[in-house]
């Protein structure tokens, strides 16, 4: 348990600042969209990297990885999950929060459907970045033993 806990920290505070981080490098200078931010893209990294390094992972942790191990832990009492079955548990609770969070903190349907839908594929991204390390670092030692 403890090595699942130390790896799903690195995890959160290397991917997640590292996603962030490419996000807004194609937005700002591959796109050229300054509607967040009228300066420069390093202005704008100087400005966000509390919330980029330290605030955005641990809300990804509390909100996603928390409510995941223990429902993994939970269900691997009773019977061996096989990895697709952890990426489904693990792609269904960001849907989940995404949709919990458009519906009582912001309004993400406002401007149209798609970029809901769009973000599926980035759902799909990330639940392959952090269940396969987790799967093959954590889950498969545990079992050769």
């Amino acid at each position: 348990m403890a090595r699942r806990i130390l790896i799903n920290i690195v995890l959160c505070f290397l991917i997640i600042p590292i996603l962030s981080f490419t996000r807004d490098l194609i937005k700002m200078e591959v796109l050229q969209d300054h509607s967040k931010f009228s300066g420069t893209f390093w202005e704008y990294q100087r400005m966000n990297t509390a919330t980029n390094l330290l605030v955005a992972p641990l809300i990804f942790l509390i909100l996603v990885l928390l409510p995941y191990n223990l429902i993994i832990y939970r269900l691997e009492k009773r019977k061996q999950l096989n990895l697709n079955n952890k990426l489904l548990i693990f792609f269904l609770i960001m849907v989940s929060v995404t949709v919990l969070i458009g519906l009582f903190i912001t309004n993400i349907w406002y401007p149209d459907w798609g970029l809901f839908f769009s973000y599926f594929f980035a759902f799909v991204l990330v639940t392959l970045f952090f269940v396969l390390p987790l799967h093959y670092w954590v889950d498969r030692k545990r079992l050769s033993k």
